[in-house]
């Protein structure tokens, strides 16, 4: 009998692969540095990392009466673009023009990417419960004849005994996050566009490390948006924005609207890829940045480089 897959990766394998050094990389639990515990660097691979069990299943208590498999998002929606990753990644780093149908994949790879991680289940999504109670104020509260002779400590009250159901409710939050990665999954929603239009249209390059290092880390929720004030974002593909997503320790994806070829928009065959070399600050730059926007787990191939992050993270005295 076929067992059903209990270890359903938020970090997909696919990518972290890519980060290997002779099987395995090391991981350091950088949150509980930042405790004060003794946390050691251990190593491991893509196999025992950022997962938990059962995390993309669907159930009636998410869906109610549904016609979903229980494994649909961890088997179709996922595994669609995971399979197609590798084949992705070697063309951005081997080749100079992508082609357009392979940059939308790697763009919903990114968005996917996001969507999928517990930070944005645990973050994200209190944005998206505020702009509910927005609606809910509009359209229940204000419009409603009902409604307007209500004082206004009233109507607060209210609101915010909605945003507490919302917030009790974990099915709700499970049921929002599978349904944008199912919304996503067909490739006409306007969602889709929205985000494609975003990041193809902007300047691709391929960061490489030196080639003795210091090189790229990456993190159990991988990717990070930085604006022109240097605010960091989790997820941010508008108006001023650089994205970096680290592909492997040599190599980093920089995507930035700073600069556009508008190939999608132009309807261009094809988008041509930068390289560009650059130096240790840039890269531990980089690796600070993807720090602020983590779960708890770096990963890196570089076990003295994470040695030197957790020092420089241990509490003060």
């Amino acid at each position: 009998m076929n067992q059903k897959p209990k270890k359903h990766h938020f970090v997909p394998e696919c990518y972290l692969r890519n980060f290997l050094d002779n099987r395995i990389f090391f991981t350091l639990d950088i949150r509980k540095v930042q405790k004060g515990y003794d946390e050691r660097i251990s190593y491991s691979n893509p196999s025992k990392v950022c997962y938990f069990e059962n995390y993309y299943s669907i159930n009636d208590k998410i869906f109610g009466d549904s016609d979903f498999d229980e494994l649909f998002v961890e088997s179709e929606v996922l595994k669609n673009l995971e399979d197609i990753y590798p084949t992705l990644y070697k063309k951005m780093i081997y080749g100079n023009q992508f082609l357009i149908e392979d940059c939308v994949l790697t763009s919903d790879f990114i968005v996917q990417l996001k969507l999928r991680n517990p930070y944005w289940f645990n973050n994200e999504q209190v944005k998206i419960k505020k702009n509910i109670v927005k609606d809910i104020t509009l359209k229940d509260l204000e419009l409603d004849t009902g409604f307007e002779s209500i004082p206004i400590e009233f109507k607060k009250n209210i609101l915010n005994a909605v945003l507490e159901g919302i917030k009790i409710d974990p099915a709700f939050d499970k049921r929002l996050q599978l349904n944008s990665l199912i919304r996503r999954y067909n490739s006409e929603v306007e969602l889709n566009k929205r985000h494609r239009n975003a990041i193809v249209n902007c300047k691709w390059i391929i960061l490489i490390a030196p080639e003795k290092g210091p090189y790229f880390i990456t993190s159990d929720n991988p990717g990070v948006s930085v604006d022109n004030n240097k605010l960091v974002y989790n997820t941010k593909f508008d108006k001023n924005f650089t994205f970096y997503l680290p592909l492997s320790p040599q190599y980093c994806l920089c995507i930035t609207d700073f600069e556009k070829d508008n190939v999608l928009e132009k309807n261009h065959p094809f988008k041509v890829i930068e390289k560009l070399q650059i130096n240790r600050d840039l890269v531990f730059g980089i690796n600070n940045t993807l720090i602020q926007l983590i779960n708890k787990l770096l990963i890196a191939v570089d076990e003295s480089y994470l040695d030197e992050i957790k020092n420089l993270n241990r509490p003060k005295s």
